[in-house]
C-alpha cells in the first residue's frame, strides 16, 4: 500500500517543532531539527478531526510554553476531564497560568533568597552611597600655598581629582594611601638628575652604544608627607593631579615622582612644587626649630634661609630672645641664611672662595634666558658629595615691564643650584630659590650684598640650631 507523504509541521518530544517530511498517520521522530517560535501559534484548518477538530495537515506548531497541554501525537490540546484536573493540580486554578510563556509566569518567593525588587533595591542603594562618596571628595579643599621649584608661589584653595589619595610608595615594598585632610604638608626635593641622550647599538652583536640627538633631563623626587601627629612619611609619590583655585585664575598640577624633559631642555625647565603648606592646618611646635644666631649681627633685621637642594624659603619668626628664632624644621637638609637689613643683605657663606668655579658658573649665565635681564653671580659653592654647584645670584629687571605706577622693575636675590659634570666641566641649572625680593623705580639699584661666616652652616646642639660653626 502506498503511503501517502505531506510537508506539514510537527512537535518533537519537547514541544519544539520542525518542517520535515511526516507518515500520515504516524509520528516522525527528528529531535532537534528546529525550534518553535516562543507564544506563537501557527494553525492550519482542515476537516474535523478527533482531537478538537484539528486534522493531521493541520496540525500546529505550539509554543514550548505549552508543550505540557500538548500529550498526543498530532499537537491536539487535550481538554479531557482527568487530564485538566490533574494539570490543576501541578499548575493551580488559574488556567492563564497554564498558556502563560514561561519566562513570563508570576515569580514566587523563595525563603532565604532576595526577590528581583529586593536585589534592585541594593544596587540603587550601593550607586547612592558611591556618589555620596565622590561628592564627599569633591568638598575636600583646603586653603594652602604652593612654592615652586623656580621660587614662584601660588596661593588658593587646593584639592584633588575627586575620589583621588595621595598614595606613596615606601621602602620599595609598603604603599600607603592618605586623603588630603591628613596631610600638614607636602615636601618634593631631587632624589638624582642626569642628562640622558638617545642611542643605538653601532654594529649588531656588539656592546658599543652610539649617541645621538641633544642632551635631555630626567630628574626623580622624593616626597615627604607631615601629618599633625609629627609623623613623616618619606617615598616616592604616585601620579597624582592637583587642582589650585586662585583669586584670579584656577590651575591643574600633575604631581610626579619621576620628570623627563625634551631634547635640548635644560634641568631647570623641569618645574616642580618644592612645598605645599595648608595654612588651615594645625602648626605642630615639634616641626618648628630653634634657630640660635652663634656670632648676633649688629644690625637688626629679618632672617631667611633657603633648603640645600629643593631650595624652599623658610622665614625666621622673632622670639622673646634676640637671637633666637623659629622656622619650619629643613627635615635634616642644609640651610642657607641672609638677613635684610636696610639697604643691605648679609648672606652666610664660606670664606674661601673658588675662583676657577666662579668664573665657570657666570660663563653658563649667559646661556640662559630669564625675564631678569642683568644678572650678576656674587658667590659659589661646591656640594662635593652630590656634585651639585650653588651659587648666589642679584637678579634684576632693568627693561620694561607690564607693572604700573612708581615702581615697576623687580629684583630677587636668588640661590641657584647647577649640576656639574666634572669630567667635561659643564653646568646645567637644576633648581632656583631666593633670599628676599622687591620692587623698585626705574632709578634705585637693589641692595648691595656681603658675605659673612656669622651665618654659616646649622648644627644642633640640644634642642636649639646652632648657626655659625663649622661646615655642614
Amino acid at each position: 500500500m502506498k503511503r501517502e507523504m505531506a510537508f506539514e509541521p510537527r512537535m518533537d518530544t519537547d514541544g519544539h517543532g520542525w518542517g520535515g517530511e511526516a507518515n500520515e498517520g504516524a509520528a516522525s521522530e527528528r529531535p532537534g531539527a528546529g525550534l518553535a517560535e516562543t507564544g506563537t501559534e501557527h494553525r492550519r484548518e482542515g476537516k474535523g478531526a478527533e482531537g478538537g477538530g484539528r486534522t493531521a495537515a493541520g496540525r500546529a506548531r505550539l509554543s514550548s510554553a505549552r508543550r505540557g497541554l500538548c500529550d498526543h501525537a498530532d499537537g491536539a490540546l487535550r481538554t479531557d476531564a482527568p487530564y485538566l484536573a490533574e494539570r490543576r493540580a501541578v499548575l493551580g486554578t488559574n488556567q492563564a497560568d497554564w498558556l502563560r510563556p514561561s519566562n513570563a509566569r508570576r515569580s514566587v518567593a523563595v525563603p532565604g533568597r532576595p526577590t528581583r525588587w529586593v536585589c534592585r533595591a541594593l544596587v540603587v542603594a550601593l550607586l547612592f552611597l558611591l556618589l555620596a562618596s565622590v561628592g564627599q571628595a569633591q568638598t575636600i579643599k583646603r586653603a594652602g600655598r604652593v612654592q615652586w621649584s623656580n621660587g614662584e608661589t601660588v596661593e588658593g584653595l587646593i584639592s584633588l581629582s575627586p575620589g583621588a589619595q595621595l598614595k606613596m610608595h615606601i621602602n620599595g615594598d609598603q604603599i600607603r594611601t592618605l586623603s588630603l585632610d591628613r596631610v600638614r604638608e607636602i615636601r618634593f626635593a631631587p632624589e638624582t638628575e642626569e642628562l640622558e641622550r638617545k642611542w643605538r647599538f653601532a654594529e649588531a652583536g656588539q656592546t658599543r652604544k652610539e649617541f645621538f640627538g641633544k642632551p635631555y633631563p630626567i630628574r626623580s623626587l622624593t616626597t615627604t608627607l607631615i601629618l599633625p601627629s609629627n609623623e613623616k612619611i618619606v617615598g616616592h609619590l604616585y601620579t597624582t593631579v592637583m587642582y589650585i583655585e586662585g583669586k584670579t585664575q584656577n590651575s591643574k598640577v600633575i604631581l610626579l615622582a619621576k620628570q623627563k624633559g625634551k631634547e635640548g631642555e635644560t634641568m631647570e625647565s623641569l618645574l616642580y612644587p618644592s612645598q605645599i603648606v595648608f595654612t588651615d592646618a594645625a602648626v605642630d611646635t615639634e616641626e618648628t626649630i630653634r634657630v640660635r644666631l652663634r656670632s648676633p649681627l649688629t644690625e637688626k633685621g629679618a632672617i631667611t634661609a633657603v633648603t640645600w637642594g629643593a631650595l624652599m624659603t623658610f622665614d625666621a619668626k622673632k622670639t622673646d630672645q634676640p637671637d633666637v628664632f623659629t622656622m619650619p624644621s629643613p627635615l635634616g637638609n642644609g640651610m642657607f641664611f641672609a638677613q635684610h637689613s636696610g639697604d643691605k643683605i648679609t648672606v652666610g657663606w664660606p670664606k674661601a672662595v673658588d675662583e676657577k668655579l666662579l668664573a665657570l658658573v657666570r660663563t653658563n649665565m649667559t646661556y640662559t634666558e630669564d625675564f631678569y635681564d642683568d644678572r650678576r653671580v656674587l658667590a659659589v659653592y661646591l656640594d662635593e658629595p652630590k656634585s651639585d654647584v650653588y651659587s648666589v645670584t642679584m637678579m634684576w629687571r632693568k627693561g620694561a615691564t607690564t607693572g604700573e605706577g612708581a615702581k615697576t622693575q623687580p629684583w630677587r636675590l636668588v640661590v641657584q643650584r647647577w649640576k656639574i659634570d666634572e669630567k667635561d666641566q659643564r653646568l646645567m641649572l637644576a633648581g632656583r630659590g631666593y633670599f628676599f625680593r622687591g620692587i623698585l623705580t626705574k632709578t634705585e639699584k637693589p641692595p648691595a650684598v656681603e658675605f659673612t661666616e656669622q651665618l654659616w652652616s646649622l648644627k644642633k646642639a640640644g634642642d636649639v640650631w646652632q648657626v655659625g660653626t663649622a661646615t655642614p
